[in-house]
């Protein structure tokens, strides 16, 4: 039997959640107040999260938990289901927002991204959705897109792409717009092990992010595009409230059942428990630069 990893001993950060909505979903006030008591229903060995803020109003609204915690990070950018919310004034509030973090850094002569107010880590999420769900443009999700890649790039910060039923598209502007020196999460993964192995060979700092649909029977295509994936470019992610693994499939999701997933990927990679908690934890440590 396997030993099931110690909780004390092992730590792991959700490296793509949504606080708001994971709240909401299960009927609990928004508020720092309400997330404070909800992650400690969390297991020990959940240290953090990045919180995906992917509208103007959460992009704003998100600081909540960045200001008065010390367990939450941000993402900030509009997701291609929202694309048509992208504007000149979401730009500069993002700017604004990254401007107080620097502040506060070269004020307190500090490089702790802990010790700002917003702790942005990453740019998005954005990309592009071409689901059944998606009502916006397929030219304005492109050029929304590029613009946020520009800003990461702009800003030296980690991008976090969505791609859904995009891959044709999501490659053209790979090769167009993305710099290879870019660092890049393509979060909740759920393409083709042939999209992955492109994206690996030419683009060397991109990490791809597994959520809990890797745990469904379903998931065998991304369980063997995980297979080719080197341990230190794999990420581990709920995307709550949403794809809750099993056993929990069908419920809303939360970062406290990240190691319903871990447990999936070790066996997936055919390494220990243990050693895949650490990979996922120190790759997000080095990806969002997270002290």
């Amino acid at each position: 039997m396997t030993e099931q990893p110690s909780e004390k001993k092992l730590k792991y950060i959700d490296s793509h959640c949504h606080i708001n909505s994971t709240l909401r979903e299960n009927k609990i006030e928004t508020s720092l107040e309400e997330w404070e008591k909800f992650y400690k229903t969390f297991p020990d060995s959940f240290e953090c999260c990045i919180n995906v803020n992917f509208t103007p109003e959460l992009i704003e609204n998100g600081i909540i938990y960045t200001k008065n915690t010390n367990n939450v990070y941000s993402g900030v950018g509009i997701h291609p289901l929202n694309a048509d919310l992208w504007s000149e004034d979401v730009k500069t509030t993002i700017l604004r927002l990254k401007k107080e973090d620097d502040d506060t850094l070269k004020n307190n002569n500090s490089n702790n991204i802990k010790d700002t107010p917003n702790r942005i880590v990453g740019i998005g999420e954005c990309g592009l959705d071409y689901s059944h769900w998606s009502k916006i443009e397929k030219s304005i999700q492109k050029q929304v897109f590029i613009e946020q890649i520009k800003l990461a790039h702009e800003l030296h910060l980690p991008l976090i792409i969505h791609t859904r039923d995009a891959e044709d598209d999501t490659w053209e502007i790979f090769e167009k717009h993305l710099p290879l020196d870019l660092e890049v999460h393509i979060h909740c993964f759920t393409g083709t092990k042939d999209f992955a192995a492109k994206v690996l060979e030419k683009y060397p700092n991109v990490y791809f992010g597994f959520t809990g649909v890797c745990t469904f029977k379903s998931g065998k295509n991304i369980r063997e595009a995980m297979e080719i994936v080197p341990l230190n470019r794999i990420l581990v992610e709920t995307d709550s409230p949403f794809l809750a693994p099993v056993p929990f499939r069908g419920k809303v999701c939360n970062s406290g059942m990240i190691p319903h997933i871990l447990k999936v990927m070790a066996k997936t990679k055919n390494i220990p428990e243990e050693e895949m908690y650490q990979h996922c934890y120190e790759n997000t440590k080095r990806l969002y630069k997270i002290p």
